[in-house]
């Protein structure tokens, strides 16, 4: 995204985002927090890397995409591996009657 200044202030962009921190735990507070941290995020980038608001939004998408993608990617994985690999043996069977 080419910022305007070095890589140390960005490790202060996080530090705006604390808010979440303090109510996340509630719900519904919970979800609002979530986009209140998005748009922190965007400001933060906009105003710490001196970026256009497009290229902040944009930074900002992309470093929600991929580890979201990575996730549903080990969860599609898991549940491939462990719908059609192991097949039924997953299911314990009961001992077979002898007599």
């Amino acid at each position: 995204m080419a910022g305007q200044r070095d890589h140390a202030d960005c490790a202060r962009g996080p530090l705006y985002q604390h808010p979440r921190l303090l109510l996340g735990w509630i719900l519904l507070i919970s979800a609002i927090f979530v986009l209140w941290t998005i748009v922190l995020g965007v400001l933060g980038i906009r105003e710490l890397q001196e970026l256009s608001p497009s290229k902040a939004i944009a930074a900002v998408v992309i470093a929600i995409i991929i580890p979201l993608s990575i996730i549903i990617i080990i969860i599609i994985a898991a549940w491939f591996f462990t719908t059609f690999m192991m097949g039924s043996s997953m299911i314990p069977m009961p001992p077979r009657n002898i007599w």
